[in-house]
């Protein structure tokens, strides 16, 4: 509901539009979301065993960020009690 018009990312070039962008963002994230809804109902698994299904599609180089954005991930999908994690470290769908 902001006016938003040109947004500055971290890296890369200045974006117009930026209402555009952010909807684009959204929805990569709640597709990305997804799939680690998905592969943990076929399932439960360690986010390092995550990684590779849920970032299949990530260059090898960037993986470690992909990593931290994983864990961010699950983090936010544990506080919506979507899903939980044991001591071992083991993430499942919430029931």
């Amino acid at each position: 509901a902001q006016p938003m018009t040109t947004l500055y990312p971290a890296h890369g070039p200045a974006v117009r539009d930026g209402h555009r962008i952010v909807r684009q963002y959204l929805r990569h994230r709640a597709q990305r979301e997804q799939k680690v809804l998905a592969a943990l109902r076929e399932q439960p698994a360690t986010a390092a065993d995550l990684l590779p299904k849920v970032y299949g599609d990530v260059d090898r180089r960037m993986l470690p960020i992909a990593a931290r954005s994983l864990a961010a991930g699950l983090e936010k999908l544990k506080e919506d009690y979507a899903v939980t994690v044991d001591a071992s470290g083991t993430w499942r769908v919430a029931r």
